[in-house]
Order: C-alpha cells, then structure tokens, then sequence
C-alpha cells in the first residue's frame, strides 16, 4: 500500500535527521564535523524528496482534493509545504557547499539553517502521520487505491535504501548501518 511505502520512507528520513542532528552535536561541541556527510544528506533528500517521494504525496493529495473536495481543506496546504521544505533544504545545501569550497560561512549560519530544516521536516512528518495519513486511510476506499497506483510513475530505485546502494552513499548507508547496530 501506498501509504505503508511512503511511511517507510518518513522512518528512512528520519534516520537521516538524526544524522544531521549528531553531525551539528559534534560542531557545537567543537568535534568537528563530517561536511561530506551533510552533503550526502542534502544530495539524496533533495532529488528523493522533489523528484519521488513529495510529488508521490502531492499526486495523492490532489486526487484526494478531486475526489473528496468536501475533505480538501485539511490538506491544501500540504503542497505549499513541500515547497518550503525543498527551500529549506537547498539554502542549508547552499550553504554547505560554500563551506566545502572553503569560503568563510558562520558556524552559526549553517547552524541554524540546518536546525530549522530539521524542525520543519519533523513537524511535517508528525503532521502528515498523524493526522493526513489516518484521513487518506478511512476516507480512501480500495477502488481509489486502485486508480491512484494506475496514475503513477514507476518507481525509481532508491540510490540510498534500496537493494543496491549508489557509490555516492556507501559513507552515509556505513553512517545508517553503524547507528541500527
């Protein structure tokens, strides 16, 4: 189902805040922080995010909107979240790759643009789980679920969490692995 793909792919974002999260820990604490790794999380969720898991939601929100119009405002804003999420991202990636370049970005900047990624992405996947997925779920019937898996793209494979992992994230998938075990 649909909805248990797009939940798995919330754990699988999740992970990678946290990620994000112990890379930021060890800065503030003067560590050292591992950019590669930011850049790692940046490149995977802003193609994975836009391109397939994002547009797969909006594919299903607007066939909800059409078919439920007397639902749709409960979720009407959820597109125009998508879009400050993927703003939010690009401007920490921005940013990082400055400082990979090795120009001169305030600890603090980066920082913040990063912990503020992380917070909207965290409030949006409490949003939609909690209360958008629940509405899909008793409001969807199995003909919609139906139509719907006939309108979509096939799915490509994730470079990160699928069977086989693209060269660009071994370091983040070893990252993944070492923090499940």
């Amino acid at each position: 189902m649909l909805l248990t793909q797009l939940t798995r792919e919330h754990t699988n974002i999740s992970r990678l805040l946290a990620v994000l999260e112990e890379e930021l820990a060890g800065l503030e604490r003067g560590d050292g922080v591992n950019y590669r790794l930011l850049r790692d999380v940046a490149e995977y969720l802003i193609p994975h995010a836009e391109q397939h898991h994002h547009c797969l939601e909006d594919q299903i929100y607007t066939y909800f909107s059409t078919q439920y119009p007397d639902e749709a405002a409960q979720i009407a804003s959820l597109a125009q979240a998508h879009e400050t999420l993927s703003a939010a991202c690009q401007q920490f990636y921005a940013l990082l790759q400055m400082v990979m370049a090795d120009q001169i970005i305030p600890t603090a900047l980066l920082t913040e643009k990063v912990r503020y990624f992380i917070a909207l992405q965290r409030q949006h996947i409490v949003l939609e789980e909690q209360q958008i997925f629940p509405l899909l779920k008793t409001t969807l019937q199995p003909a919609d679920w139906q139509q719907l898996m006939g309108q979509l793209q096939p799915l490509t494979a994730d470079p990160l969490f699928g069977d086989a992992i693209t060269a660009q994230y071994v370091q983040l998938a070893t990252r993944l692995q070492s923090a499940v075990s």
